[in-house]
């Protein structure tokens, strides 16, 4: 297992996953709590259960434990791979790469400027969008300042100050000020997850 490999070197692990092998054990069983209670009513595929039987992680699951599905999940928000790459590396099949990114879970995470985790989302199904999960999970107070990602488009709650990259309209060029504003933007919110 490639979790099991990145963790002989720390420096690499970094690398794969943007955090260190301490903040990922710590992580894991927020994780690991989250990934049971969700599976407990949804499938993999976002779909509810229906019927008594439960969640089973099988040894031949394409990723057969929990830290190697959090690794999967972090190197994949970390790198933003190709697919290919990551069939690869975890040596799993294309149809199974595309079911675990497409067809899994995510979850929303705000951070300070300290790289202080601030809230973590519930788990909810991959296809559900960024903005609706900030639109039933968030809390925001007032006089808060929050840089978001363009998934974000439109979510504003009062006496917040959002700081969000400009989205290119349809057959609109952005200017060169709106461009330089987007990597700041962009390289301060990926920055700041990485640290983290």
């Amino acid at each position: 297992m490639k979790y099991e490999n990145w963790q002989k070197s720390p420096k690499r692990f970094t690398a794969m996953t943007g955090c260190s092998v301490e903040v990922f054990d710590k992580l894991l069983s927020y994780f690991e709590y989250a990934h049971n209670e969700y599976l407990k009513e949804y499938k993999m595929n976002g779909k509810r259960r229906n019927g008594i039987r439960s969640y089973v992680m099988y040894k031949n699951a394409v990723l057969p434990s929990i830290a190697e599905r959090l690794a999967f999940i972090l190197s994949y928000l970390k790198l933003n791979p190709l697919q290919e790459q990551h069939v690869d590396t975890f040596d799993i099949e294309q149809k199974q790469c595309h079911e675990l990114v497409h067809d899994t879970v995510k979850n929303a995470v705000i951070i300070s400027a300290c790289c202080t985790v601030l809230f973590v989302s519930q788990i909810v199904a991959g296809h559900i969008h960024d903005k609706a999960i900030a639109d039933m999970a968030y809390n925001i107070p007032s006089d808060f300042t929050l840089y978001q990602e363009t998934g974000y488009q439109g979510y504003s709650p009062a006496g917040v100050s959002i700081m969000q990259p400009y989205k290119k309209p349809k057959g609109v060029k952005l200017t060169q000020e709106e461009k330089a504003w987007n990597d700041e933007c962009r390289l301060r919110i990926q920055y700041e997850f990485n640290l983290t």
